[in-house]
Protein backbone atom coordinates (compact mmCIF):
# COMPACT_ATOMS: atom_id res chain seq x y z
CA UNK A 1 0.00 0.00 0.00
CA UNK A 2 1.42 3.39 -0.96
CA UNK A 3 2.14 6.14 1.54
CA UNK A 4 -0.54 8.41 0.02
CA UNK A 5 -3.13 5.63 0.26
CA UNK A 6 -2.26 5.07 3.92
CA UNK A 7 -2.66 8.80 4.61
CA UNK A 8 -6.01 8.86 2.81
CA UNK A 9 -7.26 5.78 4.68
CA UNK A 10 -6.18 7.30 7.98
CA UNK A 11 -8.00 10.54 7.11
CA UNK A 12 -11.17 8.61 6.27
CA UNK A 13 -11.00 6.73 9.58
CA UNK A 14 -10.52 10.00 11.45
CA UNK A 15 -13.53 11.54 9.70
CA UNK A 16 -15.72 8.53 10.51
CA UNK A 17 -14.60 8.63 14.15
CA UNK A 18 -15.33 12.38 14.29
CA UNK A 19 -18.80 11.82 12.83
CA UNK A 20 -19.56 9.14 15.43
CA UNK A 21 -18.43 11.41 18.26
CA UNK A 22 -20.54 14.30 16.97
CA UNK A 23 -23.61 12.05 16.66
CA UNK A 24 -23.11 10.82 20.23
CA UNK A 25 -22.84 14.41 21.44
CA UNK A 26 -26.02 15.42 19.63
CA UNK A 27 -27.86 12.42 21.10
CA UNK A 28 -26.59 13.23 24.56
CA UNK A 29 -27.82 16.83 24.20
CA UNK A 30 -31.22 15.82 22.86
CA UNK A 31 -31.78 13.09 25.45
CA UNK A 32 -30.64 15.12 28.45
CA UNK A 33 -33.13 16.95 30.60
CA UNK A 34 -31.08 20.10 30.14
CA UNK A 35 -31.45 20.04 26.37
CA UNK A 36 -33.28 23.35 26.56
CA UNK A 37 -29.94 24.95 27.45
CA UNK A 38 -29.01 24.78 23.77
CA UNK A 39 -31.17 26.44 21.13
CA UNK A 40 -32.80 24.66 18.21
CA UNK A 41 -30.58 26.66 15.85
CA UNK A 42 -27.47 25.42 17.64
CA UNK A 43 -28.70 21.82 17.48
CA UNK A 44 -29.56 22.26 13.82
CA UNK A 45 -26.05 23.60 13.18
CA UNK A 46 -24.54 20.54 14.89
CA UNK A 47 -26.68 18.28 12.70
CA UNK A 48 -25.65 20.21 9.57
CA UNK A 49 -22.00 19.66 10.43
CA UNK A 50 -22.55 15.89 10.76
CA UNK A 51 -24.44 15.75 7.47
CA UNK A 52 -21.80 17.88 5.75
CA UNK A 53 -18.99 15.65 7.02
CA UNK A 54 -20.81 12.56 5.73
CA UNK A 55 -21.28 14.15 2.31
CA UNK A 56 -17.66 15.33 2.24
CA UNK A 57 -16.53 11.80 3.13
CA UNK A 58 -18.54 10.45 0.20
CA UNK A 59 -16.87 13.00 -2.09
CA UNK A 60 -13.45 11.99 -0.76
CA UNK A 61 -14.19 8.32 -1.40
CA UNK A 62 -15.38 9.09 -4.94
CA UNK A 63 -12.17 10.99 -5.65
CA UNK A 64 -11.70 13.34 -8.57
CA UNK A 65 -14.69 11.91 -10.43
CA UNK A 66 -17.04 13.09 -7.67
CA UNK A 67 -19.73 15.52 -8.80
CA UNK A 68 -20.85 16.38 -5.28
CA UNK A 69 -19.06 19.73 -5.02
CA UNK A 70 -20.33 20.70 -8.46
CA UNK A 71 -23.90 19.85 -7.49
CA UNK A 72 -23.69 21.86 -4.27
CA UNK A 73 -22.07 24.83 -6.00
CA UNK A 74 -24.66 24.98 -8.79
CA UNK A 75 -27.38 27.23 -7.36
CA UNK A 76 -25.54 30.17 -5.82
CA UNK A 77 -28.63 32.39 -5.62
CA UNK A 78 -30.22 30.40 -2.82
CA UNK A 79 -27.62 28.61 -0.73
CA UNK A 80 -28.63 26.89 2.49
CA UNK A 81 -26.58 26.68 5.65
CA UNK A 82 -26.12 22.95 5.05
CA UNK A 83 -24.79 23.66 1.56
CA UNK A 84 -22.33 26.26 2.87
CA UNK A 85 -21.03 23.90 5.53
CA UNK A 86 -20.80 21.00 3.06
CA UNK A 87 -18.83 23.04 0.53
CA UNK A 88 -16.46 24.15 3.31
CA UNK A 89 -15.99 20.54 4.49
CA UNK A 90 -15.25 19.30 0.97
CA UNK A 91 -12.79 22.11 0.33
CA UNK A 92 -11.10 21.44 3.66
CA UNK A 93 -10.65 17.76 2.80
CA UNK A 94 -9.24 18.61 -0.61
CA UNK A 95 -6.54 20.72 1.03
CA UNK A 96 -5.42 17.88 3.31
Amino acid sequence: MSYDKKIEDSLKKDIVKNIHIRIQNISRILLSEGSNAISENEIRELMYIVAAKMIALAALREGKKSRILHIFSKNKKKISQLTKITINEINLLRKQ
